[in-house]
């Protein structure tokens, strides 16, 4: 962390094995934390899903890239499967 502040650049941790019961990257000065919800909510290699966390500003600009990009099939339940 000291590296990567003093150099100015980013930085992004899946803590995926390690819960954030075990590990709070935020608040260890981690930029962006990526977390993967398809174990706690599908469990059975039929759904896929993540969270993105971090300041509103910088996530509000990975929105935008997200966007211009086509990372995802759309907003709406209408354009991606449901979790259903």
């Amino acid at each position: 962390m000291k590296v990567a502040k003093k150099h100015k650049l980013l930085t992004v941790v899946d803590p995926t094995l390690a819960t954030p019961y075990n590990i709070k990257p935020l608040e260890m000065g981690v930029d962006i934390v990526i977390h993967s919800a398809t174990k706690y909510l599908g469990g059975h290699n039929d759904l896929v899903g993540g969270v993105a966390l971090g300041k509103h500003a910088l996530l509000e600009d990975l929105n935008k890239l997200e966007r211009m990009v086509g990372a995802t099939p759309g907003r709406t339940p209408a354009s991606c499967s449901s979790a259903d």
